[in-house]
């Protein structure tokens, strides 16, 4: 968590708000006092939040509000892309030296898939100075883009000797990327061979079982066990 706000909407009312990370705010309230119809009228203007970390103002656009239980939402701003989660550990490195919990909101492609983007929201202090110096010293870092007063885009090259795996990445074809390859994206993410992501890489029999009944639906032993990427949601805008 970064930060937290509390709303005091009277003597007797409060809301508060946490703030997760770059995409998601957790929403904690008082269900026997306030409804969710009641939160969202309160809280969501013009499809946003605002929230103060640090005495800097963050807007959260939202995408999706999730209820988590009777007091507690999760909002999340954008669509998570694949390419965040499978792509990312192409360049190397961890997910703490990118700050993948914290400030990255999203990962996408070029339309040439020969470039990657990563947008982060920007938080003043130390920490992300710190990482955006890492990202700019980078063997593949290109150039950054101010988006608004609250995010900026990092562009990054894509190796030509990785352009297989992003083809395959495009096709949903996750296990068929290198062994190797698949072996660092789950210690990029400190994953375990428990997690649904080593049962994509890998193929394993209990997610296809599990799927099977979920579905009522057999699935062939050929396909890959998760979607394919909508690519256009993959795709960076231009900046």
């Amino acid at each position: 968590m970064l930060d937290k706000e509390i709303l005091q909407l009277n003597s007797d009312i409060s809301i508060a708000i946490e703030v997760l990370n770059a995409r998601q705010l957790r929403i904690t309230f008082d269900d026997k006092i306030l409804s969710i119809g009641k939160i969202i009228n309160t809280l969501i203007k013009n499809d946003c939040i605002e929230v103060t970390v640090n005495k800097q103002k963050f807007h959260y656009k939202l995408f999706l509000l999730t209820k988590l239980n009777s007091n507690s939402l999760l909002l999340s701003t954008n669509y998570p892309t694949k390419a965040k989660h499978f792509l990312l550990p192409l360049l190397g490195f961890n997910k703490q030296t990118f700050q993948v919990d914290t400030y990255l909101e999203d990962v996408r492609l070029s339309k040439d898939l020969d470039k990657i983007y990563l947008t982060y929201r920007y938080f003043k202090g130390e920490v992300f100075n710190n990482m955006e110096s890492f990202l700019k010293k980078h063997s593949n870092y290109l150039h950054f883009y101010d988006v608004d007063t609250e995010h900026v885009v990092y562009e990054f090259s894509i190796n030509p000797e990785q352009m297989e795996t992003v083809k395959l990445f495009t096709k949903g074809m996750y296990s068929h990327f290198p062994v190797k390859y698949k072996e660092f994206i789950l210690k990029f993410f400190e994953l375990t061979q428990d997690g649904e992501t080593y049962k994509i890489l890998y193929k394993e029999e209990s997610r296809r079982k599990q799927l099977e009944l979920e579905l009522l639906s057999e699935i062939p032993s050929h396909l890959d066990l998760w979607d394919a990427p909508d690519m256009e949601k993959e795709i960076q805008d231009s900046i």
